[in-house]
């Protein structure tokens, strides 16, 4: 067991550059640290400015490592684009400020995990605003009712290439077409979370 400062000192560098485990990391840091203030209280004048401020400096790496801790978990569990985006963006403050440390290739292979996370929630959130789209469309249908003012046949949303429009059924042999009201574009664009379509 260390007892001197350079044994602690031996101690955290030797955690900082193999330790993966975010809990073990955690709780060697916050032991040595107590351990170095506990021997910085009884002989103050053992350490030097520069050894104050690499201990700072530690405090730091220990107070990353801590959010780490409590978020690491969640990079498996996360099931929203958002809170998937939200927690990528922590560990990328999280990975700048342990860059160099052997916890640093731990939050780049969940960064990785969830860049591919990302991709499937992005693919099953398009998936679904389609199928709610469609749904959308044929309340619209169903609720307008319109008919053709040339043939008299039923008039069905289209999409094309400005957008959707109104369009004949008999179409190609009448190509008679309006266009649709804006509160039925906005509740048909509209998505999960009653906001219109951003792309």
């Amino acid at each position: 067991m260390a007892t001197s400062k350079a044994e602690w000192l031996v101690v955290l560098d030797r955690a900082l550059s193999t330790e993966r485990n975010p809990e073990a990391l955690g709780s060697t840091l916050r032991h040595a640290l107590e351990e170095l203030r506990g021997l910085w209280r009884a002989a103050p004048s053992d350490f030097s400015d520069a050894d104050i401020a690499h201990l700072k400096g530690l405090r730091s790496i220990e107070q990353s490592v801590a959010a780490y801790e409590s978020s690491y978990e969640e990079v498996s569990s996360v099931d929203t684009v958002d809170d998937c985006e939200e927690l990528m963006g922590d560990l990328a403050v999280l990975l700048a400020a342990l860059a160099g440390t052997a916890i640093a290739d731990r939050i780049r292979r969940d960064q990785r995990a969830l860049t591919e996370r990302l991709g499937k929630l992005d693919a099953q959130a398009a998936d679904r605003y389609e199928t709610d789209r469609v749904s959308r469309v044929r309340e619209v249908e169903r609720r307008r009712a319109a008919r053709c003012p040339h043939c008299q046949a039923a008039m069905v949303l289209r999409d094309g290439t400005f957008g959707l429009f109104w369009g004949c059924a008999r179409f190609p042999d009448c190509v008679a077409k309006r266009q649709v009201l804006p509160e039925d574009l906005a509740f048909i664009e509209r998505t999960s979370r009653g906001e219109g379509r951003t792309e």
